[in-house]
């Protein structure tokens, strides 16, 4: 079977909607494909594309506004630490504290650990933090953590 015959717009909205792992059994089972299979080939396929990941607009004056009043940034991610680099590319790394990604190995969202420990090591009170996600697994994440979220649906 090609990559052509899967419906991509319903793997996006299922990864949207719900998280990489979902979409990877969903369409792994629909499909009768090895699911490590496919997470290796959706690897393969997604790194090079993060160069080119589009930057929601308004973002770089959120984030400068919010470094102005004196708050911080944190990028919590489930890339790797290239994600940093896209950020410097765009000219948005300046306006983060501190990231988690995949490299420091932290249960995945919506597990809170990686939440809760970016407030450990910097110092943060949950109660005035304000977890930003694009999906439903990062709302969740924020409410296990206990902060107040907010969800935002990007340009792409």
């Amino acid at each position: 079977m090609n990559d052509f015959e899967i419906d991509q717009d319903a793997i996006y909205q299922a990864m949207r909607q719900h998280s990489l792992g979902t979409a990877l059994q969903r369409f792994s089972a629909e499909y009768q494909l090895d699911v490590s299979r496919l997470k290796r080939l959706y690897q393969l396929r997604a790194e090079p594309r993060l160069a080119d990941a589009p930057v929601v607009d308004g973002a770089a004056e959120i984030l400068a506004a919010t470094v102005a009043a004196g708050g911080r940034n944190f990028l919590l991610t489930h890339r790797n630490h290239r994600a940093m680099d896209r950020l410097a590319t765009a000219d948005l790394a300046q306006y983060f504290s501190g990231q988690v990604t995949a490299d420091d190995d932290y249960p995945r969202k919506p597990d809170p650990t990686s939440l809760l420990a970016l407030c450990q090591q910097y110092a943060v009170k949950r109660q005035s933090a304000l977890m930003i996600g694009d999906r439903n697994l990062d709302v969740q994440a924020g409410h296990r953590a206990g902060m107040p979220v907010r969800c935002l649906i990007p340009n792409t």
